[in-house]
């Protein structure tokens, strides 16, 4: 048996606000890692429970954490921004204060580095936890050159998955706190414009939904989100071959009229036709979106029930992906 190298730290960063009794459970899954050589990160966000305290004690317990704090409720993505500016670990992974991580998580990633030396961030799959108890895997599918993967869709999934090398981390400016959503799958495109990608190819992150956690507690944020995310990256969905362009407006689409659904709102709605009939002009023949356009026209109260019933019975990295930043 080989025994892994663990001369090389890794710094987690966990950022969380008012999540005192949460955060219990994800500092406890580091402690449990296979993997040692780490620093524990806790970028508190302002919080006015008890977070501090909690972290000074567990800190006394345990060397290896350190606690910032911020002055001002400053967000997530700013969060995870500090802890890279605050980390001297030569590798990067997050670490939301709700989720947990299976023992060998951290081990099992780097692995994969210590084998492949031009990959620069590896993920994996998770296990979604929905607020009833049910349990959900999700497993990556993607590895190499995955850019024009995730200019479709978000195919990496939440920042609790990822280690990253934090030489390119740093290259790509980190987190952009200006997106009011899809902080994560903008870094993703970032970094998949100047490295490969690889995955641990089992599902080693506990992702937990809670009451609170529901795409109609943020609904402008979601939206924008991903309508400005497409914006940014317009200039390179442009240049994706035909069937790749469609794939990337209808999941456009297929989001906004969600939103739009679930808000029962049909002027969100006419919005994500606009980015269906874009795939019309690129492809007559592109079916899925002429299904999903007409299937618009049906009246909202029966969408809106079909689609919670939809919700129901299935899981993907979209509906994960609508739960919470911190």
């Amino acid at each position: 048996m080989i025994i892994l190298d663990q001369s090389t730290k890794i710094s987690v960063i966990i950022p969380t606000y008012n999540r005192e009794k949460l955060l219990y459970g994800a500092i406890n899954s580091l402690k449990d890692q296979t993997y040692n050589n780490i620093e524990i990160i806790i970028v508190d966000d302002c919080s006015n429970d008890n977070t501090e305290q909690m972290v000074m004690e567990e800190k006394l317990k345990d060397h290896r954490i350190v606690y910032v704090k911020h002055n001002k409720n400053m967000g997530a993505p700013q969060a995870r921004n500090t802890g890279i500016s605050k980390s001297t670990g030569e590798f990067i992974a997050f670490l939301d204060s709700d989720d947990q991580w299976l023992p060998s998580k951290l081990e099992k990633q780097m692995k994969i580095f210590q084998k492949k030396k031009k990959v620069g961030v590896v993920y994996t799959g998770i296990i979604n936890v929905s607020n009833n108890g049910i349990r959900n895997k999700t497993t990556p599918k993607f590895n190499g050159q995955i850019l024009n993967e995730l200019l479709i869709r978000n195919c990496v999934g939440t920042t609790s998955t990822v280690m990253i090398r934090k030489n390119l981390l740093v290259k790509t400016g980190g987190f952009d706190s200006n997106l009011p959503s899809c902080q994560d799958w903008d870094l993703w495109v970032r970094l998949a414009q100047i490295s490969n990608f690889d995955f641990v190819d089992e599902s080693l992150v506990v992702f937990n939904e809670h009451d609170g956690d529901r795409i109609t507690t943020n609904i402008k944020s979601v939206l924008d989100g991903h309508i400005r995310f497409y914006e940014k990256y317009d200039y390179l969905i442009e240049k994706l071959e035909k069937k790749t362009y469609c794939l990337s407006q209808f999941n456009l689409a297929k989001i906004i009229i969600r939103t739009g659904i679930v808000d029962q709102n049909k002027l969100i709605i006419k919005k994500g036709r606009a980015f269906l009939r874009k795939s019309f002009k690129k492809d007559s023949f592109f079916v899925k979106s002429y299904i999903l356009y007409f299937s618009t026209f049906v009246n909202l109260g029966i969408l809106y029930k079909l689609y919670f019933i939809t919700k129901k019975n299935t899981s993907s990295f979209t509906s994960v992906k609508s739960k919470r930043e911190i």
